[in-house]
């Protein structure tokens, strides 16, 4: 079996190699997996681990789970891809194998095309950090303790996101409604929400928006973007390859 996997976390977790899907089923592998996606190649002590599954009272089993769990995700994910250190595990996985990853420094180089005066090549570039998102960053673990600090700075970091692309949409002329929107987001993602009946923003942009409001209401998150169907996609007044 290759170790070369790809860890999405920008949305419920999967795990995937060029040739299957590994990502681990049961649900204490997910959240030990989750915990140390979040410090990859970082040492995660067996006590925070310990603390991330179970909380202040693990059961007496507990490092023995851990162990197990371990082991079955290095059968899933590559035996070369958890390291065993002496106060705990390590995650070995290059930066551009995680989609967070990949975000954050599309979502740079985004904002700085818009700075430097490209409003065009700025609007595709946030936009592909925009599609890495297929629902709330940690999905299954977002509302850890462990998870919850990193979530919100994601939550954060995608908003600005949507802040720049809707930006660099307004100054590239691609779209009144653009313009509209980014000013309402400069109040909050609320106010925007008002605008998403009246004006032609792309599909995939809304769904980011409306993701977002639903984090912040305290709702449940909607579909997937995944889910969105072809037919609505299309139904925009602009190229599907513009915010």
């Amino acid at each position: 079996m290759s170790d070369a996997v790809e860890y999405l976390i920008l949305g419920p977790l999967v795990v995937r190699s060029p040739f299957d899907v590994r990502t681990p089923t049961a649900k204490k592998e997910r959240l030990l997996l989750i915990r140390l996606l979040i410090d990859a190649e970082t040492v995660v002590s067996t006590d925070e681990l310990l603390d991330a599954l179970w909380g202040p009272r693990p059961p007496t089993t507990a490092r023995k789970l851990v162990q197990q769990y371990v082991g079955a995700l290095r059968s899933r994910l590559g035996q070369r891809a958890i390291e065993t250190v002496e106060e705990g595990y390590r995650l070995r996985a290059a930066p551009a194998e995680i989609d967070r990853n990949r975000f954050e420094h599309l979502a740079a180089e985004g904002r700085r095309l818009l700075r430097a005066g490209n409003p065009s090549l700025a609007a595709t570039t946030l936009r592909r950090a925009l599609d890495l998102w297929r629902g709330p960053a940690y999905l299954e673990a977002r509302y850890e303790e462990f998870a919850r600090i990193d979530a919100e700075r994601l939550d954060e970091l995608h908003l600005d996101c949507i802040d720049a692309c809707l930006e660099a949409e307004a100054a590239s002329g691609i779209t009144v409604g653009a313009v509209a929107a980014f000013t309402a987001l400069s109040g909050g993602v609320s106010k925007v929400m008002v605008f998403l009946g009246t004006n032609h923003i792309s599909v995939p942009l809304r769904w980011h928006i409306e993701q977002l409001h639903d984090m912040t209401s305290g709702i449940s998150p909607s579909t997937s973007q995944s889910e969105i169907s072809p037919s609505k996609r299309n139904v925009v007044k602009k190229s599907p390859e513009k915010c």
